[in-house]
């Protein structure tokens, strides 16, 4: 599923979600739409309050359903009942308007497991949901396991897929979150301009590199 893990769904079922914390945030414990993700058909309705809101279908694709509804006033607590036969993507609780932020927790995972989400689940959610951050924000469970040089290298490139997995399956993505530049300078101004990039911006932290170099006449180098 698109958040790493499904729940199979196998009858009726009703789910019951309440906010937290609301003295403190007052505004992200308040929501006002609700979205239930499922690879297949099933019936789904929204109870809040006093009424009972049948969810509206939209199908992605053959593997994938979202259910979604629009309450009136902003909610801190409701129940989702569901009934079909079903993988249960996700629920999610948002606001109708401004920027929406997902914190998906897990803990004790090394943070490659992304490129196992299939691609029919995971592409039309970045396009419904006009996904254009993520961040990945892993490491610390595989650093006390990582043994010299090569084991680092092995970890960053498997990291590194799947950074590339997100970007190449974002329908609503640009190339904005990675500076490219191209240089044209003598070989010994070519080497210090790289140093200062290194230096700002380091290879473990922002997979700065130098993709393509060339050498051009008068000892001048393109990279």
């Amino acid at each position: 599923g698109v958040m790493g893990q499904t729940a199979t769904l196998d009858g009726p079922t009703t789910f019951r979600f309440s906010t937290r914390d609301r003295q403190h945030f007052p505004h992200a414990s308040r929501f006002g739409q609700i979205t239930l993700l499922t690879s297949a058909p099933v019936k789904a309705a929204a109870v809040a309050g006093t009424d009972t809101l049948i969810l509206n279908e939209t199908q992605l694709n053959d593997r994938f359903y979202c259910y979604s509804r629009n309450f009136s006033s902003p909610r801190t607590t409701v129940s989702l009942t569901v009934d079909g036969q079903a993988d249960v993507y996700g629920v999610m609780l948002d606001g109708q308007t401004g920027v929406s932020l997902d914190n998906i927790p897990m803990r004790g995972c090394s943070g490659t497991i992304f490129t196992g989400i299939h691609s029919s689940t995971l592409s039309p959610f970045f396009g419904r949901e006009n996904v254009r951050l993520i961040i990945l924000q892993y490491g610390g469970n595989s650093v006390p396991y990582l043994k010299g040089k090569e084991g680092i290298d092995n970890y960053m490139s498997g990291l590194k897929r799947q950074i590339d997995r997100h970007r190449s399956g974002n329908p609503q993505r640009t190339d904005g979150l990675f500076v490219r530049e191209t240089f044209r300078l003598d070989r010994t101004d070519a080497r210090q301009k790289a140093q200062e990039w290194f230096d700002a911006w380091p290879k473990a932290a922002c997979w700065t590199e130098v993709e393509s170099w060339r050498q051009l006449d008068g000892d001048q180098i393109e990279f």
